[in-house]
């Protein structure tokens, strides 16, 4: 699974997980900088493994709320 979202250049942000939203228990997937164009990138190598993941993005200090965008793999996976 490759994840992006956009937030301002340098901006460190957390990409968060959680395998149900009733009730949601997130998990740190990875810690990220926004690159000089402002992208933010993770992966996911175990999503396969789970029946369902919900994904949020925490950009600085505070957990705000940025879109992620979830883009098929070369291979065919999403």
């Amino acid at each position: 699974m490759r994840l992006s979202g956009k937030a301002a250049p340098g901006t460190v942000s957390s990409v968060l997980f959680t395998p149900t939203l009733q009730p949601a228990a997130w998990q740190t997937l990875a810690h990220t900088t926004a690159d000089q164009v402002g992208n933010v990138i993770a992966l996911d190598a175990s999503a396969s493994k789970t029946k369902s993941r919900f994904y949020r993005l925490a950009l600085g200090a505070f957990p705000l709320l940025g879109g992620l965008q979830i883009q098929r793999q070369s291979n065919g996976n999403i």
